[in-house]
């Protein structure tokens, strides 16, 4: 019996081979039954980045596809993943969106309220926080949900200012900016273009 060979996938000029079941993924309950679309990122060692379906565990893969770091975080659910390197030292934003969404006996999944805000984390590659970003200070939040769902870098190390651009998605539809120290430093709320994010 021969090998299958892998799947060759073009996509803008490039080719990639896929590779089915390339990582180690955890098979724990939480694992196949979790629900997850947080992307993927890298350190800049090359190892890749994801979370955990059903449990708050940052995943470390390294190229071959063994797992080499699995790291509980102080988040609910990571909706938005970013590996960053400052100063050498790789580090994770996290957008935690503060629901998780649990499989139903039909299979179909299905969300809760989040009974906290949510939050927008740096942490280590071992779990351990190292910053937070503060709820932004706008009138849209004193009655309204927090609940961001993406986080970007202008990394310094690629010659960018530092700032973390989140994405409140789920809640009051704004995009924030923050200063490196997690200072705000303004909200878009897409009326400076062509109207109001949605």
């Amino acid at each position: 019996m021969t090998a299958t060979p892998d799947p060759v996938v073009t996509a803008d000029g490039r080719t990639y081979r896929w590779r089915e079941h390339w990582a180690a993924w955890p098979t724990d309950p939480a694992a196949v039954d979790g629900w997850a679309h947080h992307g993927l990122s890298f350190t800049s060692t090359g190892d890749l980045l994801a979370f955990h379906p059903g449990e708050p565990r940052l995943l470390r893969f390294a190229p071959d596809g063994s797992l080499v770091g699995d790291a509980r975080c102080p988040v609910r659910e990571a909706h938005g993943l970013i590996g960053v390197a400052d100063d050498g030292v790789d580090h994770a934003w996290i957008a935690d969106n503060a629901v998780k969404s649990v499989r139903q006996p039909d299979g179909t999944y299905g969300r809760g309220a989040p009974d906290t805000p949510g939050q927008v984390v740096k942490v280590d590659l071992d779990g351990k926080l190292v910053q937070r970003l503060e709820t932004p200070p706008r009138p849209e939040y004193d009655e309204g949900t927090y609940s961001p769902t993406a986080v970007a870098v202008d990394e310094v190390r690629f010659g960018g200012s530092g700032d973390i651009w989140v994405g409140d998605g789920y809640g009051q539809s704004l995009v924030h900016r923050f200063a490196a120290d997690g200072t705000h430093l303004l909200t878009l709320t897409g009326e400076e273009g062509g109207g109001r994010f949605n």
